[in-house]
């Protein structure tokens, strides 16, 4: 089945409202020719995220940082790198881009204490 955007459904999601066809995608093993998407979800495990983590070069030698992902979705995740399986805080494009001006116009500045 084609949908209006082009993207052919299996035969199994006829009958759901578009939002419910996308969802049905983020589970589907290939079926289709259409790959798996992973969801993410606030929280888990941070080893789980597929995705390339990045630490500052202003990071620690024991490696103690901070790291982030950019997501296929278009959000991020936010991790300790310390901890694989700790948990990995999602944040969406738009989230992300106001924590950074933030940072940038100094709202935070009374937070932080070290490493200035």
């Amino acid at each position: 089945m084609k949908f209006h955007d082009g993207i052919s459904y299996p035969p199994d999601l006829h009958g759901l409202t578009d939002g419910q066809k996308r969802a049905g995608l983020m589970g589907l093993s290939n079926r289709e020719g259409l790959p798996p998407m992973q969801q993410f979800t606030n929280g888990m495990p941070a080893n789980l995220v597929k995705a390339a983590w990045i630490k500052s070069r202003k990071s620690e030698a024991n490696g103690m940082c901070v790291q982030v992902a950019a997501l296929p979705n278009g959000g991020y995740a936010m991790a300790n790198s310390t901890d694989a399986t700790g948990p990995a805080l999602i944040f969406t494009a738009e989230e992300m881009d106001a924590f950074i001006e933030g940072v940038r116009q100094g709202d935070f500045n009374g937070l932080f204490t070290h490493n200035r």
